[in-house]
């Protein structure tokens, strides 16, 4: 059996690194023998996908759609996800994420379709997972410990690690992102942030159920 996954994010962070985040839930979280194929994300510009006459997000829904059509008809018993991934930021997610997915579904109501919200941003699911990123990639060996995770700003408080080693060093979600999210704790950041434990128990959906033991009084029959 293959999964498929068509995402829809916002952000330059998750363009560059939701491939990766996924097959590191999937794999090394999930344990999940399935193979999963990450399509390219769609990432139109900035803020087009939350308006409210979700015209963009519309049009994006029918396009991965279609994208993870092609691919899932190649394949026998496959299973295909369209999953919008954006930042909630000063969004109440309780009330963003039933609005987007409403949108989502009614413009293409037969495809299965996520929609997960980081509470703020997405790189406070990174902070989440920081214990594992001491000293990488211009970051202070030890970094500080974390509380209220879901809360603080991520861009902001890795641009303040930073900066506590090199003043001149600016955070970039393009070069940043994809290092420490290969090297993150996942199994911590899913304790840390409830909002990627929404992501895992999303893709946990997908896990096709284990197959029933044979009878073998029942092979001996036939």
């Amino acid at each position: 059996m293959s999964v498929f996954i068509a995402p829809i994010v916002e952000g330059h962070a998750e363009d560059k690194t939701v491939e990766r985040l996924l097959h590191r839930v999937w794999n090394e979280l999930l344990r999940c023998p399935a193979r999963l194929q990450v399509l390219p994300a769609l990432r139109p510009k900035q803020g087009q996908l939350l308006q409210l006459n979700g015209v963009v997000l519309a049009d994006n829904v029918r396009k991965a759609f279609l994208k993870l059509q092609a691919k899932v008809k190649k394949a026998p018993n496959a299973v295909g996800l369209v999953l919008l991934l954006f930042d909630a930021e000063k969004n109440c997610p309780a009330a963003l994420g039933p609005r987007l997915l409403a949108t989502a579904t009614s413009a293409q109501s037969n495809a299965r379709i996520a929609c997960v919200l980081a509470k703020k941003m997405f790189e406070n699911w990174l902070v989440a997972g920081s214990a594992t990123l001491h000293g990488l990639n211009g970051l202070p060996n030890p970094l500080p410990a974390v509380v209220n995770v879901e809360d603080l700003g991520g861009k902001a408080w890795f641009e303040q690690q930073l900066r506590s080693v090199d003043p001149r060093r600016a955070y970039s979600e393009t070069v940043d992102s994809p290092a420490y999210v290969a090297a993150m704790d996942v199994a911590a950041a899913r304790l840390n942030s409830p909002s990627f434990d929404k992501l895992c128990r999303e893709l946990e959906k997908l896990i096709p159920p284990p197959t029933p033991p044979s009878d073998p009084a029942a092979d001996t029959l036939t």
